[in-house]
């Protein structure tokens, strides 16, 4: 599933010209994304598509800001609803048999910067079910679970101007055995209109003796409000009693606004065991 046209639509997309912003302001926004995962050395398909909505308590200002991190920078208050749909199959042609997975997934949550104060807090809900069907020596297999669902919350400081440092809680999940901490940092560089995002987290998760780290930074260069140009990497940690070895995975992605309301982003990532490639588009209103 490698997409060889990626690189090219990239390199398109920074050649697009880039029109000029004059304070335009937005209440709402809509989102959706498309995304193939590449197995080494596996026949497997991954794909995944999510679609999320969100409403803003107050109008958000873009003046004199890059467009994507204005809602960030203004510490806008929102509310939030989004939908996932994941597919896996696989064919074993050898031994006449195939898997098929889809998992489908919903998540309500709200975001609020308490006024007058350096505090953020967010909650919300989280709901997955499960669809399988298992086909071998011509007889097939299938299995549906019931909707689970898992709430979590997020606290964090605002003790700058454009940096927010903050964690994340889950339903049943003892914070010794998963914790994380989080930080975006954006600011103005060089010439008017010019920014720098700067984002980093690192998780530890110990499950009956199975300890995951991940660590993972990234960042985004704004040449003006409307295209930025980026990448990370994320570095994982396995050390269990069956299993122990390292990971890691590099990313570049871009994001373009071609009017003041409307946006196109690519994301490719190159890991030891998978690649993969997301585009997304973003609609204000």
């Amino acid at each position: 599933m490698k997409s060889k046209l990626l690189p090219t639509i990239i390199a398109g997309l920074l050649l697009v010209a880039v029109p000029v912003a004059f304070g335009a302001t937005y209440q709402g926004e809509v989102a959706a994304t498309y995304g193939e995962v590449d197995l080494e050395d596996s026949a497997s398909d991954l794909s995944d598509f999510t679609l999320e909505g969100t409403y803003y308590f107050s109008q958000v200002d873009t003046a004199n800001r890059p467009l994507a991190e204005s809602a960030f920078l203004q510490k806008a208050s929102s509310v939030y609803l989004n939908g996932v749909y994941s597919r896996y199959k696989e064919n074993d042609s050898e031994f006449d048999s195939s898997e098929k997975t889809n998992v489908y997934g919903r998540q309500l949550g709200a975001d609020f910067y308490i006024p007058n104060s350096i505090f953020y807090l967010g909650a919300g809900i989280s709901e997955f079910k499960v669809k399988s069907e298992w086909r071998s020596d011509g007889i097939t297999d299938r299995e549906t679970l019931d909707w689970e669902s898992q709430w979590y919350v997020k606290a964090g400081v605002t003790p700058v101007d454009g940096l927010l440092v903050w964690s994340e809680f889950y339903e049943d999940v003892d914070v010794s055995e998963h914790w994380n901490i989080n930080a975006k940092y954006v600011m103005p560089i060089g010439a008017s209109g010019q920014w720098l995002n700067l984002e980093a987290r690192y998780e530890t998760t110990e499950d009956e003796g199975d300890d995951t780290q991940v660590f993972s930074v990234a960042g985004d260069y704004y040449l003006d409000t409307h295209l930025s140009v980026g990448g990370g990497v994320s570095h994982y940690t396995y050390d269990g009693e069956y299993y122990n070895d390292n990971e890691n995975e590099y990313f570049v992605r871009a994001n373009q606004y071609f009017t003041d309301n409307f946006a196109v982003n690519l994301k490719y990532a190159d890991g030891d065991y998978e690649s993969s490639w997301t585009l997304g588009a973003t609609l204000r209103f």
